[in-house]
């Protein structure tokens, strides 16, 4: 896709107004819709969602608040849905292998949630 604008830069601006935990999953989320609305063609969404255990791997939150964030053991993952690639994994505590894999398999399947969800309002 590159070649399409060559010796060109692209540059993103996030503005935030309120912030309560998540701003680097929501500023990755809004910048999708905001290329595609503008009309630079894109390959694939790129999408992030956090994930955070509350006492046992089956007991996991999305989307987590600030308090959240500094409470929980949470997990930040951004992916490219379509092909199922994940460009950033971000943990920053120590947990056991099973609660990891609980907040990998959830986000991934959020992320993909949010992507048809996404796409259906960007095709409006």
């Amino acid at each position: 896709m590159l070649h399409l604008y060559p010796r060109s830069t692209i540059d993103i601006y996030v503005q935030v107004l309120q912030q309560d935990g998540a701003l680097l999953q929501a500023a990755i989320d809004v910048t999708t819709p905001a290329l595609i609305g503008t009309g630079v063609l894109i390959s694939d969404y790129i999408l992030s969602i956090s994930v955070g255990a509350l006492l046992t791997p089956s007991c996991l939150l999305l989307d987590l608040t600030s308090s959240e964030q500094t409470d929980l053991p949470n997990l930040t993952i951004v992916v490219l849905p379509q092909s199922q690639k994940l460009t950033l994994l971000q943990l920053d505590t120590r947990i056991n292998i099973l609660t990891f894999e609980s907040l990998l398999g959830i986000g991934l399947e959020a992320c993909l949630v949010l992507q048809l969800k996404m796409d259906r309002e960007v095709r409006r």
